[in-house]
């Protein structure tokens, strides 16, 4: 756990170094130091032995065509597995941190901050091909931002290259650029609570002949989401948001509409497919607007209130990394790295 928090500390320290003195080559430090760090990876993360496995194997051909040509040209170049980790990593870290600049430049270190501590960046460490659909997506909101539709779908294309699932992003066009009355944001979370209590979707679903099986089945084979401390306490922040978000608009309402509005889609999707993990994924493409909103939960209080108010959200991020690092079947710890780009042995579990 140590490495994590020093790697995660010293990134943190140089992007600030570099945002606020204005020099770039620390800011490139830091994201190369965390593209290096999760790029050189080695047997961390439940799904890095299927990734190994689909390159080693030449499976990858069976997967969407960006991925397949991203580690078709690697293998002609003679590399090993580990350089497509080190690719999707620089992508990842990359795109959310130019993400993170446009939206709000003066609070890019808060944001990094809740990116590395409070489980996102961790997330990236298991859902490689997706990871890099839901970076190329939060990248491409602000087209959503500049009413560009048309570069917004390009990059939604782009994206399900990677992960067809991003397909689904394409209605969030209009979606999440709608301002909701406050009390149809908490009718739908509100419906979204009753709903997964009292008629889960995945029984539903789980009736449809051999579809539903099939469903199920490959469901529980990526494992199922509890709905524990993580779940609760974003359901509080987006219930927050909510009562709060004429404040949390402030002077940028255009982009923090869609901030706002994907977080909180993020929780309702969460608690509709909680059990039912081929849907659940859809959530994370929105779980990543959750680094931009905290860094802004102190605008509704006083400036005397407001360290307090980051005080508490920064020690919730910590308590995530913590939980989120000490997950038995997360495969987070211990944390290994492999210098040989061209290797192709089993890797280590």
């Amino acid at each position: 756990m140590l490495v994590y928090l020093s790697v995660f500390t010293t990134a943190l320290g140089l992007l600030c170094i570099g945002n606020r003195r204005n020099i770039p080559v620390a800011v490139w430090m830091s994201l190369g130091l965390l593209i290096v760090f999760s790029g050189l990876r080695y047997g961390v993360g439940i799904d890095f032995p299927a990734y190994w496995d689909l390159y080693r194997g030449n499976e990858y051909s069976q997967s969407e065509a960006g991925f397949r040509l991203l580690c078709g040209i690697l293998t002609r170049l003679g590399f090993g597995p580990q350089t497509m980790f080190l690719a999707t990593s620089a992508i990842v870290v990359v795109f959310v941190y130019k993400a993170a600049v446009y939206y709000d430049k003066t609070h890019v270190c808060f944001a990094f901050f809740v990116f590395l501590f409070a489980g996102t960046f961790l997330e990236s460490l298991n859902l490689v091909r997706q990871y890099v659909a839901i970076a190329l997506f939060f990248w491409g909101s602000r087209y959503i931002v500049g009413r560009s539709p048309t570069k917004y779908m390009l990059v939604v294309l782009a994206a399900s290259l990677f992960h067809i699932s991003a397909l689904v992003l394409l209605p969030f066009y209009w979606l999440l650029r709608i301002r909701f009355p406050g009390w149809l944001l908490f009718g739908i979370l509100g419906f979204s609570l009753v709903l997964s209590f009292i008629f889960p979707l995945k029984g539903l679903i789980s009736m449809i002949p051999r579809y539903g099986q099939y469903l199920t089945l490959y469901s529980e084979a990526n494992q199922t989401t509890a709905l524990g401390l993580g779940y609760f306490s974003k359901l509080l922040i987006a219930f927050a948001v909510i009562l709060f978000r004429k404040k949390l608009l402030g002077v940028e309402a255009v982009k923090y509409t869609v901030v706002m509005n994907g977080f909180i889609f993020y929780v309702a999707l969460m608690t509709l497919f909680n059990d039912f993990m081929v849907f659940l994924r859809i959530s994370y493409y929105f779980h990543i607007f959750i680094i931009l909103l905290l860094p802004r939960l102190a605008m509704p209080f006083t400036y005397r209130s407001r360290p307090i108010v980051l005080g508490i959200a920064s020690a919730y991020c910590l308590l995530l990394c913590f939980l989120s690092l000490k997950a038995s079947d997360a495969y987070m710890i211990p944390y290994r790295t492999n210098l040989d780009l061209w290797t192709t042995a089993t890797p280590l579990r």
